[in-house]
């Protein structure tokens, strides 16, 4: 499967012009067969700041997707408005989940203004395997959690030392409880000493789904 994490800027005041033309793309874009996830965020420190995670059955479909009418017409919607900071989108492998199609029975419990984490982890070569491993424990065992509705884990096309999570928690509460978990608490301590740089991460809310 194909992930797809892409980061853009809308310039000041064009949020809202932004966010309706994110809008129409995502819920065209999970209509596609081969598209199983189009989420759209907005930064919580930055609100012209917006982040699409996009997951893809194949290269196959993905290629489906840049061929699709309603990309275009976002396209078009936001080449004025875009800010010139927005930077290339992060290709990747997905880890964990695995499954067919990327649902979730905890799909149908997202609600409006939920606590987002998307965050990039840089690992030691020598420790990939140990790191990885220890973290899909963590993502895991956190899905089982009621208050968390994702955990992904994914593996940069570009840099396979470089992996990336994505967690959803229903809010900052919830977020606090897994902090407090065992597998939490392993993953943390196991890990410790195999991060090649400190760990990058963007705390978001979700504008797509619901909606």
């Amino acid at each position: 499967m194909l992930g797809l994490i892409a980061p853009i800027s809308a310039k000041p005041g064009q949020s809202q012009a932004f966010t309706a033309a994110a809008l129409d793309d995502a819920r065209n874009s999970v209509k596609e067969p081969g598209c199983y996830r189009f989420d759209v965020h907005q930064d919580l420190n930055d609100a012209n700041k917006f982040y699409l995670y996009e997951n893809y059955k194949d290269e196959a479909a993905f290629e489906h997707h840049r061929s699709a009418p309603h990309l275009a017409r976002f396209r078009e919607a936001i080449k004025d408005i875009r800010a010139p900071s927005s930077t290339p989108p992060v290709r990747c492998s997905n880890v964990f989940p695995l499954d067919k199609d990327l649902r979730s029975p905890k799909d149908a419990q997202w609600k409006a203004k939920q606590y987002i984490i998307l965050a990039t982890l840089n690992v030691k070569p020598e420790h990939k395997s140990a790191f990885v491993a220890s973290l899909t424990e963590n993502a895991r065992g956190a899905v089982t959690e009621p208050g968390c509705l994702r955990f992904d884990v994914l593996q940069d096309a570009a840099d396979p030392n470089c992996m990336h999570i994505y967690e959803v928690y229903r809010d900052q509460a919830a977020l606090a409880a897994h902090q407090q978990t065992p597998h939490f608490q392993a993953f943390h301590q196991k890990t410790q000493g195999m991060h090649a740089s400190p760990t990058v991460a963007t705390r978001c809310t979700n504008l797509f789904p619901p909606g």
